[in-house]
């Protein structure tokens, strides 16, 4: 057997390892066996970037293909920038890069300021007296999630041309703010759920779940919007704000940021989601109580299927804007009103919900 197996062989073995060890992140409720597991994952990627290293000029200079298998992982965790879709590719499907993957080299690049959400309970969806909610935000139900990080807003004009230079993603569509450098720091749009994606994989992660994203934005005691129950147009780019187009990112912050902070949840941009609406935009196949396993998070769901997107933004009225608000796109649009945050690392989960 050649060094090329050898390779392989090791990194197939590394990744297998990582899998294992995800399991044990999962099931076990002791605090010191999720920290070992943990840097016992961290220990297996570095072999793999290791191996990953003396791979690559091997193949060059054999002048064979990479295995398919590892050819997402070449990418996402080696800095040579050799192995990008196309932006064509972007399109038609999502860079499969491991959910437990650590940040990437890439975030750091962005300069995504992660949030921390803890493990643990909230109140998602709206109440069945609430008379602005619609029956697709109801019951009203406990959820709880494992601890996941969000960015603190949503990603901006800079930063998602740092992914369109390394031919990660497509340069947003009719986006005249992109070109604009008074417009770098805020959110960019004009981008589909599938540019997104390439980039939320490309630095490790992934888009939020509505569920994440809705804990991410209330916090654990069901607020309206994310500052509280009452609306106050001075906290949020919405309508009421007169701009009719985005702002800067954290323009409204702190006055107008969720329990956790994160900032722009209400208003500036709806947001996308990983998850399923459905294919009738009146009628979602998929209702609460949110069940993360019935379908709603599938990435290979087809394009006629629409995704649900979040937040509001400058032009909705506030009734649009409060957290428990569920709205959809198909996932192959481009809207001047639509943007994204990332989840980092991709392995947040659902625990269970009552």
């Amino acid at each position: 057997m050649g060094r090329k197996d050898d390779l392989e062989r090791n990194v197939r073995e590394c990744y297998g390892v990582i899998s294992d060890y995800e399991a044990v992140q999962r099931d076990t409720d002791r605090p010191e066996e999720r920290r070992r597991a943990r840097r016992l994952i961290d220990e297996q990627w570095e072999l793999i970037k290791d191996y990953l290293d003396e791979y690559l000029p091997l193949c060059r200079r054999l002048g064979t293909d990479l295995a398919d298998d590892l050819k997402q992982l070449a990418f996402s965790l080696t800095e040579t920038g050799e192995l990008p879709p196309t932006p064509g590719e972007c399109q038609e499907r999502v860079p499969i890069v491991p959910a437990g993957m650590p940040p990437a080299r890439a975030a750091g690049k962005l300069g995504l300021e992660l949030i921390r959400i803890p493990a643990g309970w909230f109140l998602m969806g709206s109440h069945q007296d609430d008379p602005e909610a619609y029956d697709w935000e109801k019951p009203q139900h406990r959820m709880r999630l494992s601890e996941f990080g969000i960015s603190r807003s949503p990603v901006t004009n800079a930063q998602y041309r740092e992914a369109v230079e390394a031919q990660i993603c497509e340069a947003p569509r009719d986006s005249e703010y992109y070109e604009d450098p008074d417009y770098a720091d805020h959110p960019v749009v004009g981008v589909n759920w599938y540019q997104a994606m390439a980039l939320a994989r490309w630095v490790g992660g992934r888009l939020p779940t509505e569920a994440e994203w809705e804990k991410a934005a209330r916090g654990t005691g069901g607020g309206k919007y994310p500052w509280g129950n009452e609306w106050d147009e001075s906290k949020c780019n919405s309508v009421g704000s007169g701009t009719l187009t985005t702002s800067r990112v954290g323009q409204y912050s702190p006055r107008g940021d969720s329990p956790y902070g994160c900032a722009d949840m209400a208003g500036n941009v709806w947001e996308w989601t990983l998850s399923v609406w459905g294919r009738d935009q009146w009628n979602p196949d998929f209702v609460y109580p949110y069940e993360a396993q019935d379908g709603r998070e599938d990435l290979s769901a087809p394009s006629t299927f629409l995704r649900v997107v979040r937040g509001g933004a400058f032009h909705v009225q506030p009734t649009f804007a409060r957290c428990a608000f569920r709205y959809w796109n198909p996932p192959n649009a481009y809207r001047m009103y639509l943007g994204f945050r990332v989840v980092v690392p991709g392995d947040a989960r659902i625990i269970g919900n009552v």
